[in-house]
């Protein structure tokens, strides 16, 4: 039985990035090296894309992190077609992938082009086995050769759509090969991509990329735009009849400095029984001018955030409230449930035209330590050795034969000091090979049993399954787990 701080572990592994089965990001032992970029992809998720459905699905290998560099470094170059997918704060990937593997709670995507808010939309981005960088070019490139085309086919493709020689596997953000257009290029495209139906830009891509490169070649010309300003990305819209068309649209920015100083104050706070409350301003003076958090230059006047998660944390203890352009902390009467937690502030971004076209957020990671003894759920070292036993006896993997009769009593496994209802995590962790393997598993509806199905795809080794487990007393990172450790899957 351990203590498990899982978002500690989420924040550790999104600062170094991470490889496959306990390689780690920059590994002296490494000999391939993927670098991620759009601008440069912090906390994106590698994998491959076994089912070519462009987004992670449950089962598929997960290599790792990157780091803040937008790079992952492995010992070998994997097999299969690698991919990056940006995570967005309870997006839809990010919920899949916490629901089997609590770890990732709070991990997601920053493009490094605007380094203090997280990304706003999921895409996935593919690359080549010829390639060691992932763009929404090397992204275009595959999608061509999706559709039957060679590789060189796919870039001449690209260079006919463009109406000028690129090399699509050259990182446009630095060195010899920096290259203004091409990021403008690929911010576009990326834009695009998540801002439409997959099928739609696929089957559209040629007309997409020359729809790109003309509204790139109107920033150049226009004195008024700024082809070096990574906040004006411009967005194709691609209509039910295939038809294009393109907005207008600075993105919505946080700003770093008055970010910071929010931090700051936030991580300064001792909010336990003793917290009375605390004001923070969220402008700051830069330069003598007042600054906002959240800046869109398609807006005029104040941009005054919502919070978006201010139920969640009133369920935690706290009345959180924006008023007069400053952010309002107080107890709320409630007991305090001591954890890490984040303020999620919100502001819409709009085009020039001002419609709404998603919303930019601001993430503040906020501690509580509640002075109550009140303690984790226990588990009955007795109870888990009897179940490891069961796995070992009874237990076994076989390439092609279903899974049966695995279920698990685990009602007598946890016991809480204080009798506090247990709260266990969406699902049973099982190792990433297990799972990529076809292996599953679920909790019974009141989480007194745990059954695993499937059947085994391939063969593997040192799999293991973590049941968590908490009370309503403790939040994101203080979990109780136990961990079993499961027969190899054999031949």
């Amino acid at each position: 039985m351990k203590k498990l701080s899982l978002l500690a572990a989420s924040i550790v592994i999104g600062l170094t990035g991470c490889g496959g089965d306990g390689e780690e990001s920059g590994s002296s032992s490494a000999s391939f090296t993927l670098t991620a970029f759009d601008g440069y992809l912090s906390n994106a998720i590698v994998f491959i894309d076994s089912n070519d459905d462009s987004s992670w699905s449950r089962g598929e290998t997960i290599l790792g992190l990157t780091n803040q560099a937008g790079q992952l470094s492995l010992a070998t170059r994997p097999e299969g077609v690698i991919a990056v997918q940006t995570l967005t704060p309870n997006g839809v990937v990010q919920q899949r992938l916490v629901s089997d593997h609590p770890e990732y709670e709070g991990i997601y995507t920053i493009d490094t082009d605007r380094p203090a808010q997280p990304m706003q939309q999921e895409v996935v981005l593919k690359t080549t086995a010829s390639s060691n960088v992932v763009s929404p070019l090397t992204d275009w490139i595959v999608i061509a050769m999706e559709s039957g085309q060679s590789e060189q086919q796919a870039i001449e493709s690209l260079t006919t759509a463009l109406g000028k020689p690129v090399s699509p596997f050259d990182n446009y953000l630095s060195g010899n090969t920096t290259d203004s257009e091409l990021h403008k290029l690929a911010q576009i495209l990326t834009e695009t991509k998540a801002n439409n139906d997959i099928a739609q830009y696929k089957q559209n891509r040629d007309a997409v990329v020359t729809k790109a490169q003309d509204l790139v070649d109107t920033i150049i010309s226009d004195p008024n735009l700024d082809v070096d300003n990574s906040h004006y990305i411009p967005t194709i819209e691609i209509a039910l009849d295939n038809t294009l068309s393109s907005k207008s649209n600075h993105l919505i920015v946080v700003n770093q400095h008055v970010a910071g100083a929010v931090q700051q104050t936030l991580s300064s706070l001792m909010i336990n029984d003793s917290f009375s409350g605390v004001t923070i301003p969220l402008t700051k003076s830069i330069d003598g001018i007042d600054t906002e958090l959240f800046q869109d230059a398609d807006q005029t006047g104040s941009i005054v955030p919502s919070l978006a998660n201010s139920a969640e944390l009133s369920a935690k203890g706290l009345n959180a409230v924006i008023v007069a352009g400053a952010l309002e902390i107080t107890p709320n009467g409630t007991s305090l449930v001591s954890g890490e937690y984040q303020i999620n502030l919100q502001a819409s971004d709009l085009d020039s035209g001002g419609n709404l076209v998603t919303h930019g957020q601001a993430l503040f990671p906020v501690t509580i330590q509640a002075a109550s003894n009140n303690q984790l759920p226990i588990a009955d070292d007795k109870v888990s050795q009897s179940l490891q036993g069961q796995i070992t006896a009874d237990w076994s993997f076989q390439v092609g034969t279903p899974v049966s009769n695995m279920t698990l009593d685990i009602s007598n496994l946890f016991n809480d000091p204080e009798g506090d209802k247990l709260k266990f995590g969406t699902r049973p962790r099982l190792s990433y090979h297990y799972l990529e393997r076809g292996i599953d598993v679920a909790y019974s509806a009141d989480f007194s049993t745990l059954t695993l199905s499937g059947t085994p795809t391939g063969t593997a080794s040192d799999g293991t399954m973590s049941i968590d487990v908490q009370d309503h007393f403790h939040g994101y990172g203080e979990w109780t787990t136990v961990e079993l450790k499961l027969p190899d899957i054999t031949q």
